[in-house]
């Protein structure tokens, strides 16, 4: 990612404070128990999660379906299932209806190269409403 030098890890959620310029804190333990517990038939499970969980985008989305396909070499679909899961275990949430996906803060947490926490980005009302159809 432009602007992250580095992931540092956290057994539990990331704590801001303790997360230097320029990094990301990430929640190892969380991140673990999902690659270790892939829903059946999906053998690029761990792959694209760790992709997407280790290359955050500088706004603080993740990356595009396009971008994982391309770099993990599946097929977009592929990609799209796999955000539909993860949006419903709340590892994300989709902020709006072009394939824009954030992450959760209990999940990751990114800091600028100022030190400055970059804010997520808000979830549009149509998709908020969609979020609600699950829980």
């Amino acid at each position: 990612m432009k602007g992250i030098s580095k992931v540092v890890s956290f057994d539990g959620p990331p704590e801001p404070e303790k997360i230097k310029p320029g990094q990301a804190g990430v929640n190892i333990s969380w991140l673990t128990e999902l690659a270790d517990n892939p829903p059946p038939k999906n053998k690029h499970w761990t792959k694209m999660l760790r992709e997407l969980v280790l290359n955050p985008r500088a706004d603080g989305t993740t990356p595009t379906n396009d971008e994982l396909a391309a770099k993990l070499e599946v097929f977009r679909d592929t990609v799209m299932r796999a955000k539909k899961r993860w949006q419903k275990i709340g590892v994300i949430y989709r902020v709006n209806y072009n394939g824009v996906y954030a992450y959760n803060p209990k999940m990751l947490v990114v800091k600028d190269k100022d030190g400055v926490v970059i804010k997520l980005p808000s979830i549009d009302v149509r998709a908020a409403s969609d979020m609600e159809a699950y829980h």
